[in-house]
């Protein structure tokens, strides 16, 4: 009577193949892989702008977006954005991934952080539209595991985002 089944010996040379061809592709894969971290919580960063603005024209008040708790890690996650009302009540908050932090050396953004009135539009000091230019609408995070850094603009007057 034949059973049907591997020997130990089939087992262990398929896992020694199976060892060989993961040593040989991880290496490979790492870059990609630092770099589509970089990219999913660029665009987790480009959401919560997003729903700054929307918030701030759906309440018809200021909004801002607060980054000064998004320089350092916290426990198990990266950066924590805050999404705040203008007496500093948190509507919501997320983080980014482990050692994903907004890089205020390369960000343009006063104060760290971003404010939209009621209309939709950034504003800058004093609350104003004109004060938010093309000088001070850059917010940049960074992979602190590696030198990649993603950055995203915001249009000053309508708010758009885009990432670079």
């Amino acid at each position: 009577m034949k059973t049907k089944g591997f020997t130990l010996f089939e087992v262990l040379i398929t896992c020694v193949i199976v060892g060989a061809v993961a040593c040989i592709a991880i290496p490979q894969i790492m870059p990609y892989l630092s770099e589509f971290t970089l990219n999913k919580n660029t665009q987790t960063l480009e959401q919560s702008v997003k729903e700054a603005r929307s918030t701030a024209l759906k309440k018809s008040r200021l909004i801002y977006i607060d980054f000064s708790q998004a320089a350092t890690n916290h426990d198990d996650s990266g950066g924590l954005i805050q999404i705040k009302q203008n007496d500093g009540t948190v509507i919501s908050e997320s983080y980014l991934d482990k050692n994903i932090l907004f890089d205020s050396s390369s960000s343009t953004i006063a104060n760290n952080k971003v404010t939209f009135d009621y209309m939709g539009q950034p504003v800058g000091d004093s609350n104003l539209p004109e004060n938010f230019t093309e000088s001070n609408n850059t917010i940049t995070v960074k992979n602190n595991d590696s030198a990649l850094s993603k950055s995203i603009t915001i249009s000053p007057i309508t708010g758009a985002t885009s990432i670079q």
